[in-house]
C-alpha cells in the first residue's frame, strides 16, 4: 500500500485567482500599513477603503509568494515583479469577504547560472 503523496499546486507567475463574488480586484496601490510601505490592491475594491483595512493586512495569514515574473529585461539587468494573497473572513457568518494581493517588485542583475542577483550600481 503507498503512502500519501504530495499533489504540487499552482504558484508560478501565470496563475490566476479568482477575485471574491465577482467583484473585480482594484488597481495597485502603495499604502502605509504599520510603518512599511506595501503595494496592494483588493476584491472587491472597496475593502481598501474600510476602517479595518490595516487591522485586515497586518492581521492576515498571507499565502507564499508566487513565483516572479519577469516584467522586462535589458541586458543582465531584469525588473520582476511577484504576489501574494490573503483573504479575510466575516467572522459572524463565515462568508469571504475580502481577498488582498501584494505585489512586490524589484530590479536584480541575472548571473551566468541564469538566477537573479542583487542589483548593484547600474548597469549589472
Amino acid at each position: 500500500m503507498r503512502g500519501l503523496e504530495h499533489e504540487p499546486y499552482c504558484n508560478g507567475a501565470a496563475t490566476t485567482v479568482c477575485p471574491v463574488g465577482g467583484y473585480d480586484f482594484g488597481i495597485f496601490r502603495t499604502v502605509n500599513v504599520a510603518g512599511e510601505s506595501r503595494k496592494l490592491r483588493s476584491s472587491p475594491e472597496a475593502c481598501m477603503a474600510q476602517n479595518e483595512f490595516e487591522a485586515d493586512v497586518v492581521g492576515c495569514e498571507w499565502t507564499d509568494y508566487l513565483d516572479w515574473q519577469v516584467l522586462w529585461q535589458d541586458g543582465d539587468a531584469l525588473y520582476r515583479s511577484r504576489r501574494r494573497y490573503c483573504y479575510v473572513v466575516n467572522s459572524a457568518s463565515s462568508i469571504l469577504t475580502c481577498l488582498y494581493e501584494e505585489q512586490e517588485t524589484s530590479m536584480c542583475c541575472m548571473l551566468q547560472d541564469g538566477s537573479c542577483g542583487p542589483s548593484i550600481g547600474d548597469p549589472c
